[in-house]
């Protein structure tokens, strides 16, 4: 509707209107329950990680911040936040948007550690797309887009601790591209990567 130019005030196409009620509705019925609680009691020793993902598409970009949890040979994996971003109406190519993706990811990432108090926690940086991985370990100038997000990213997080994985494990890829409710619950996105 907003690519389209329509006026607020104007009734919205029966197709338009058709695909909204069927989102809101897969809404409406969705009953999802997400665990509050994210550290198990722990007693001994245990190693806890943060792992933080970023993807883009054309639709939107997303970043997702887990922490992981092993104690006596257990793991427990947990969402702690996520956000995604509408793609700029104006089109930007992906590798822009993946950076895009990667700032906020940075950002994110920082907030909750901030947030949780957890200074020296080890952390991870996933992303799918081999521009933003190798990008960010390449000392050279880039435009000036890039290289304001590559900065920032650089400066939020170490830049050894950038990741790359397939974009069928990540996490990201789901808010980046949308779903039905029916989908993010089949994907249990919030128990974390596969």
């Amino acid at each position: 509707m907003w690519k389209g130019n329509i006026p607020w005030d104007r009734e919205v196409e029966d197709n338009l209107k058709l695909e909204f009620l069927k989102w809101f509705e897969g809404l409406i019925s969705l009953k999802l329950s997400v665990r509050r609680c994210f550290s198990p009691i722990i007693s001994g020793q245990h190693n806890l990680s943060i792992h933080t993902f970023c993807d883009a598409s054309q639709f939107a970009y997303a970043a997702a911040v887990f922490v992981r949890i092993e104690y006596s040979g257990v793991v427990h994996v947990n969402l702690l936040a996520a956000k995604s971003r509408v793609a700029p109406v104006k089109t930007i190519i992906i590798p822009r948007l993946d950076f895009l993706a990667a700032t906020m990811r940075a950002q994110l990432c920082r907030s909750v550690l901030s947030a949780l108090q957890w200074d020296n926690v080890n952390s991870h940086y996933w992303t799918d797309s081999t521009t933003v991985s190798s990008w960010n370990q390449r000392e050279k100038l880039w435009s000036l887009f890039v290289n304001d997000r590559i900065q920032e990213v650089r400066e939020l997080t170490d830049p050894t601790s950038g990741k790359h994985l397939p974009g069928v494990h990540n996490p990201a890829d789901l808010p980046s591209r949308g779903c039905s409710a029916h989908q993010l619950l089949c994907s249990r996105l919030w128990e974390g990567p596969i």
